[in-house]
C-alpha cells in the first residue's frame, strides 16, 4: 500500500469515526456515509422493547445541510451543561 493510500484510509477512518460519534448522540447508528449518510435508529416494537430497524437515509445534498446543524446542536447542548 503506498503513502498516499494510507493517508486516504486514514482519512476515511477520521471521518467515520465523527460521523459514528456525531449520530450516536442523537440516537443513531451509522450504517454508510459518502455521499450522505445513512443510519439506523431504535424503534418500538408492539411489545415496547427496543430494537434497531429504523433506518434514516440522507442524500449528499441533504446531508450537507443538516450535518452542520448537528454538529450546532450538539456544542449547544454542551454550552447548557456548563
Amino acid at each position: 500500500m503506498t503513502k498516499t493510500e494510507r493517508e486516504e484510509n486514514k482519512k476515511i477512518c477520521n471521518r467515520a469515526t465523527f460521523l459514528r460519534e456525531l449520530l450516536k448522540e442523537f440516537g443513531a447508528v451509522l450504517c454508510g456515509f459518502d455521499p450522505g449518510a445513512s443510519a439506523m435508529v431504535k424503534g418500538v416494537s408492539g411489545k415496547g422493547d427496543g430494537y434497531w430497524g429504523e433506518q434514516l437515509s440522507f442524500d449528499g445534498l441533504e446531508w450537507k445541510w443538516l450535518e452542520p446543524l448537528l454538529v450546532e446542536l450538539r456544542e449547544r447542548r454542551g454550552e447548557a451543561w456548563r
